[in-house]
């Protein structure tokens, strides 16, 4: 294999530089690639900390290092936790639904709790993410974000006493507190000689602090691509980069060609992110405009959209065109599902839209978040793509099972680590969100247009 000029200073680095480094990539760079084939230029023991389990298991088939652990950041807490609990005499077990548990345990009311659940699960994850190290996050910031029922009275009050009751036993855990526990509690952390962290730019400020009790006894390689950070809205923190450089006073090495996309994506990119390079070998491409009503589709085709909304219109048009598709994002699906308990689906079409437009009405009223409204807006577009249907959540599921052979449509968030030859964006005008951070919006279209391998068209217009 032939490694880039910048592939080959990471090397460099890793075996006569000294402290640690962040490495700044770019969209199809071989991130992974370059940390695997940095393992074998280190010395002693080396915890190769993957973004997922898919990536840890491919990557433990790639690699054959007996010095290598290779394993998610939450595995790593996990042992680390199990370890401390063990030493302490504590009987310690993961219980996946102690939020839940606990949910139901404080509100007596069954049918608010199934309504309660997807927000508080969402608030709780939240505030343990944007744990400090220190202390845990100003509540109210974080609670503006979440759209809550109507019928919860007092959010705050219960996202307190479910946190309060959640931490003070440490024998119980979830996956959130894989992270958190072993930090809040100042657990004895492992002693690596290196650490390699990969997609550094969706990290959260506790997976910062656990980072930054790892770097006291190791040296550390992370790698990321700043302009791919997108996940704010779910704990990630905006700066996750910058700020890992300066608490890790590390070297920032870039990581600037890119092996997935043809010239003509590269260069449209490049109108974002400069620093990105093509590959020398890189075919043209192409990018290109088009009208959306006479889109004909690819064979391995992605259709890009920053709202769901106008998926399930592209889903209808494709249907009856005799094309087979389907949406990415079983958790929007559950979030229309729950949606649905609070509006009636009896009535004609038109009592139905009202029934909507009076949900939206609502909740936007209850919030002051931007994000929160938009979330709320694009929640009851998508259902009134819906109203026709007899039964709305029999015909909300389907759209989302997944198929092969199949066209597929997706939001850019659900879309972030996938590539495909043919991708067309639908609603560009979308991009970025009138609504939306400036910052995080042009990283989201970054993300969509590096999602093409070969060509890449933006379709203008809406269904008629």
């Amino acid at each position: 294999m032939k490694f880039s000029k910048y592939q080959q200073d990471i090397f460099d680095w890793v075996q006569n530089g000294t402290g640690n480094a962040v490495v700044e990539a770019v969209a199809g760079s071989g991130k992974t690639t370059t940390l695997v084939n940095a393992l074998s230029h280190m010395e002693g023991h080396i915890y190769f900390l993957a973004f997922n389990k898919h990536i840890a298991t491919d990557v433990q088939k790639k690699v054959g290092l007996p010095n290598v652990t290779i394993q998610t950041l939450n595995a790593l807490g996990h042992a680390t936790h199990l370890k401390w609990l063990k030493a302490n005499g504590i009987d310690g077990k993961f219980n996946g639904r102690k939020i839940p548990n606990i949910l139901n345990k404080l509100v007596k009311d069954r049918k608010l709790a199934r309504k309660c659940y997807h927000p508080v699960l969402e608030a709780v994850s939240l505030v343990k993410a944007n744990h400090n190290g220190s202390n845990f996050p100003n509540l109210d910031s974080i609670l503006q974000e979440i759209n809550f029922p109507s019928d919860l009275t007092d959010p705050k009050a219960l996202i307190v006493a479910i946190l309060q009751e959640s931490v003070s036993d440490p024998s119980e855990f979830d996956y959130d507190d894989q992270i958190l526990f072993p930090v809040i509690y100042d657990q004895p952390f492992p002693t690596p000689q290196w650490v390699c962290v990969d997609e550094a730019q969706d990290m959260n400020l506790v997976q910062h602090a656990f980072i930054r009790r790892l770097a006291t006894k190791a040296r550390i390689l992370a790698v990321g691509d700043p302009d791919q950070s997108i996940y704010a809205f779910r704990g990630a923190h905006e700066q996750s980069m910058p700020l890992l450089t300066k608490a890790l006073s590390a070297q920032v090495l870039p990581l600037s060609v890119c092996y997935r996309c043809s010239r003509a994506v590269v260069d449209h990119a490049r109108e974002i992110v400069p620093r990105m390079e093509h590959f020398d070998q890189a075919p043209p491409g192409l990018v290109t405009e088009g009208d959306i009503n006479y889109f004909v589709p690819h064979k391995e085709q992605l259709i890009l959209c920053r709202t769901n909304a106008p998926l399930i219109k592209m889903h209808r048009k494709l249907a009856k065109e005799g094309y087979k598709s389907y949406v990415l994002g079983k958790e929007f699906c559950e979030t229309l599902l729950t949606a649905l308990e609070e509006i009636t689906e009896k009535g004609s079409p038109a009592e139905r839209m009202a029934n909507i437009n009076q949900y939206r009405l609502l909740k936007l009223a209850r919030t002051k978040s931007a994000s929160v409204k938009m979330h709320i807006n694009d929640i009851a577009d998508t259902l009134l793509g819906f109203v026709e249907y007899g039964n709305m959540a029999i015909k909300i599921k389907s759209i989302f099972e997944e198929s092969s052979d199949a066209v597929v449509l997706s939001t850019v968030h659900k879309a972030k680590g996938k590539e495909f030859k043919n991708v067309a964006i639908i609603r560009p005008d979308l991009m970025p969100h009138p609504m939306g951070s400036l910052g995080q919006e042009t990283n989201i279209k970054y993300v969509a247009i590096t999602r093409a391998i070969d060509t890449l068209v933006f379709l203008k217009g809406e269904l008629s």
